[in-house]
């Protein structure tokens, strides 16, 4: 299933990620799994993609620039 939005840009001011708190890293990967299904009535709150945009490649480390998820030669 392939979804198009045409026409739709909106800027969205995110808040601050929360990177504090959370389960334990080995409990989080014990617990992690795939779906195939996804149910297209919920959505994420701004704070949730805020987070999860973070993890996906924030700069963890702002006084060296270097984030969260490694890249080809840190760029």
């Amino acid at each position: 299933m392939a979804f198009l939005f045409v026409g739709i840009s909106q800027n969205i001011t995110l808040p601050k990620a929360n990177v504090k708190g959370g389960m334990p890293i080995m409990e989080a990967l014990s617990k992690r799994q795939s779906l195939r299904n996804f149910d297209e009535s919920k959505n994420l709150s701004n704070q949730q993609l805020s987070d999860l945009l973070w993890a996906a490649n924030g700069i963890n480390r702002p006084e060296s620039g270097r984030k969260t998820a490694p890249s080809a030669v840190n760029w």
